[in-house]
């Protein structure tokens, strides 16, 4: 070969790799990790942002950082599996230990906590090692509120996995504070039927979320809005209940538990949504996060998966649809959530006894490049409306077959999970599309309450040829539009 040919062939070469480099779909976000400190394995259960700036971050090991710039300080330390974390007022924090919610205080400001009060300690605790507590949140008056995990087996109550003992009170139970900012560290019952609530947090308007885990009487994960004096299914805490008349929770009659139980917002469908959820984290970045601003960003602790939702209020109740967002290695053990000023998602990490080979923090960027998604998937008096990131092929999404809409629901029952029971085809009776292509409305011959409508487009494409990177949404009906 000479080297003119060597040439022309070199040359071939390099313009066709530029040619496909040029033609790679450009990445709507990246990951990158945040560097812990120095020797401190970082198995996040909590994180807040201080007034000031410094990002807190508390941990299972039972420690909390300080985060400024670069720069990590050990704020607390000695405390047992801490899972939760909210800042106080200036220079303190609330921090959601096994035994306690503890208020620690840096009363010298000098960035180191130097005392460690008990704020609430007046529920059950035997060390059995599923006792997980969760929290605090805070909501728009300042009241904080904390849940409790029930215990593994062997137990009293409620089992074969998990269940509630007479000797250690208000295992799943939340509790919230009497006086805004629990100034008196007097908690109260508040709701309960929990079962293994890893995921509190407060809605921007100041509500408060939870997200709960699969196992008996708790069909799939599922996303609820926490209410003063419901019940949200799983019997075993009813022993705690002042009209508890000594009967085995197991034994109530489940017509009778249905009439009590408040219905999940957001079903999560099993293993293609995660396999256990973790907390909840509204995008309050005005944009900077992309195409998704005030909607829910939730992890997963076991799938290395962060998914998003939508909500609406319909009836006075909630409900809505989730959506797969990010899947990606580095995403492993998403247990905590949190967005940063800058407009970027912080997550997280844990590992040990949940998932392996996971711990510290990860970022999620948005590089600016506009996504295809679907949007948002809202009811109406006759459907649905899907919303999407971008203008689509409006012939495409004109025809039904792009279109794959089934509807199931979970069994309420003592066994551990649920199958999709009952999946029955949705015929559409129309499919309109919107001017602008970015809307679709799909009417139905007819709507069912108490059903997750499972949706899945069939190779819809936007205006400029992208590809849909998610193609499903699943949208739990509890209420119907007035007519």
């Amino acid at each position: 070969m000479n080297f003119k040919m060597a040439l022309t062939i070199a040359t071939f070469f390099c313009v066709a790799l530029n040619v496909c480099a040029a033609d790679a779909p450009k990445e709507s976000y990246k990951i990158t990790q945040i560097p812990g400190p120095e020797n401190a394995p970082l198995e996040v259960g909590g994180m807040d942002w201080m007034p000031d700036g410094r990002l807190m971050v508390c941990t299972r090991r039972g420690e909390v950082w300080s985060l400024s710039g670069s720069q990590w300080r050990l704020f607390a330390s000695g405390l047992q599996e801490a899972l939760g974390l909210v800042h106080g007022d200036k220079n303190d924090v609330y921090v959601m230990q096994r035994p306690e919610l503890t208020h620690l205080v840096d009363s010298k400001e000098a960035g180191v906590a130097d005392r460690y009060e008990t704020v609430a300690a007046k529920f059950g605790f035997s060390g059995n090692y599923h006792e997980f507590a969760y929290g605090p949140a805070k909501d728009k008056d300042g009241y904080l509120y904390f849940t409790l995990n029930l215990s593994h087996a062997p137990d009293g109550f409620g089992g074969p996995y998990m269940g509630a003992h007479t000797e250690t009170p208000y295992r799943g139970w939340a509790f919230r504070s009497e006086k805004p900012n629990a100034s008196d560290g007097k908690f109260a019952p508040f709701a309960y039927g929990l079962r293994s609530p890893n995921g509190l947090a407060a809605s921007p308007d100041g509500d408060i979320f939870f997200a709960d885990n699969q196992g008996e009487w708790v069909g799939a994960c599922w996303l609820g809005h926490l209410k003063e004096g419901c019940f949200y299914g799983n019997p075993s805490s009813m022993i705690f209940t002042k009209d508890w008349n000594g009967r085995d929770p197991k034994s109530v009659p489940l017509e009778e538990l249905e009439k009590k139980k408040t219905p999940p917002a957001i079903v999560f469908p099993y293993g293609r949504m995660g396999q256990s959820l973790s907390q909840p984290t509204w995008d309050t970045s005005g944009g900077k996060f992309g195409p998704f601003p005030g909607q829910i960003f939730i992890g997963d602790v076991q799938y290395p998966l962060v998914m998003r939702a939508t909500i609406e209020k319909v009836n006075g109740e909630w409900q809505g649809a989730c959506y797969p967002f990010l899947r990606h290695p580095d995403l492993q053990g998403a247990n905590r959530l949190l967005f940063s000023p800058d407009g970027s998602l912080i997550v997280g990490l844990t590992d040990r006894g949940w998932v392996k080979g996971s711990s510290g923090l990860a970022r999620i960027s948005f590089t600016g490049e506009m996504p295809f998604e679907i949007q948002s998937m809202s009811l109406t008096k006759t459907g649905f409306d899907l919303t999407f990131t971008k203008p689509i092929d409006k012939v495409a999404a004109a025809d039904v077959k792009t279109w794959s809409l089934l509807h199931w629901h979970m069994i309420y029952h003592h066994d551990y999970g649920s199958p999709e029971a009952d999946k029955t085809p949705v015929k559409m009776a129309s499919v309109a599309v919107s001017e602008d292509g970015l809307k679709v409305s799909l009417v139905l011959p007819e709507l069912l309450v108490g059903k997750v409508y499972d949706l899945t487009v069939n190779g819809l494409k936007a205006v400029d040829g992208t590809e849909l990177k998610n193609a499903h949404a699943y949208y739990t009906l509890n209420q119907l539009q007035p007519k």
